[in-house]
């Protein structure tokens, strides 16, 4: 069975290395490689439309042994309209990626998703 998912595994990571997710909101994401072998580097890149609401974005990797997150403060409109992030040395197992847009008071003005699965390799993490 391990065999069989490892197999599955390494077809998506040839074949869906690449997946962005466009919301119809302010905050589309794009999450890289959504498969890839333990220890992983998986990168995040939100693109933000312009607005004075936006006041800070929230970046979470979390997986089963992993979590991580990053708060970025956005000055508005004058905020950078990409925002790349990297995670480095993801074990193993499955991550749900989340990015949150959120305005001056801390009410979230869009939430986008993204599944990523990173293979274990047996030795490794």
């Amino acid at each position: 069975m391990a065999n069989m998912k490892t197999g599955l595994g390494i077809c998506g990571l040839i074949v869906l290395t690449v997946l962005p997710v466009d919301g119809e909101g302010p905050l589309r994401v794009a999450v890289t490689p959504i498969h890839s072998f333990a220890p992983a580097t998986v990168t995040v890149r939100a693109r933000i439309e312009p607005s004075a609401e936006n006041r800070m974005l929230a970046i979470v990797a979390d997986g089963d042994d992993f979590y991580r997150s990053s708060e970025i403060q956005l000055d508005g409109d004058h905020a950078p309209k990409i925002v790349e992030l990297r995670f480095s040395n993801l074990p193993g197992g499955d991550y749900q990626f989340s990015a949150v847009l959120a305005d001056r008071v801390g009410r979230q003005r869009d939430i986008v998703r993204q599944s990523v699965y990173v293979i274990p390799i047996a030795g490794c993490y």
